[in-house]
């Protein structure tokens, strides 16, 4: 019953170039927050019985790979895990203070923000399905969460908002 931990081909020649061109040492404190995020899924899936196959580090971050969920209930607390265990450890880092722990905090507060945004397939997005009990709902809201980042992109020359608005319509394509 072992959990494999798997890297793509992407995530393994785009990952080590980006700390290589880091300097401001933005990946080195959102790497904790990802992983802390992740490992609170992994935590509510164990504490519910529910095995976990795989993690794998994918371009857009880290995924976890499950035998499924058995019911709605299970499924949500292991959602909401994720984002919990994120925000927990951005609280505790801001209680450490400091330059490193202070930039990873803000990693972490804007890491678990983002994955709440109600688009697909961001925790905030799986939620929405789950409670709506609606693809059509869900799908909707992350079409506007991909509209909204081409606006900051476009509008406003934010262009890293094109990466999340790249991952939203990705989901759009392959639904």
């Amino acid at each position: 019953m072992a959990c494999r931990l798997e890297i793509t081909p992407g995530a393994a020649l785009l990952y080590p170039l980006l700390y290589f061109l880091d300097d401001a040492g933005v990946l080195a404190a959102v790497v904790p927050a990802v992983v802390i995020h992740e490992l609170g899924h992994a935590a509510a899936a164990v504490f519910c019985g529910i095995r976990v196959r795989a993690v794998r580090l994918e371009l857009p971050g880290l995924c976890m790979e499950t035998d499924g969920f058995p019911d709605e209930g299970k499924e949500l607390l292991c959602l909401i895990a994720g984002p919990a265990a994120g925000f927990l450890w951005a609280v505790i880092a801001w209680g450490l203070s400091g330059g490193h722990c202070s930039r990873t905090a803000l990693a972490a507060f804007a890491v678990n923000g983002f994955n709440l945004l109600p688009g697909l397939p961001l925790d905030g997005g799986r939620i929405l399905r789950l409670l709506s009990r609606s693809e059509s709902i869900a799908y909707g809201f992350t079409a506007l969460c991909a509209a909204a980042f081409l606006v900051f992109a476009a509008g406003w020359g934010l262009w890293p908002c094109l990466f999340p608005a790249i991952l939203f319509a990705r989901e759009l394509v392959t639904a």
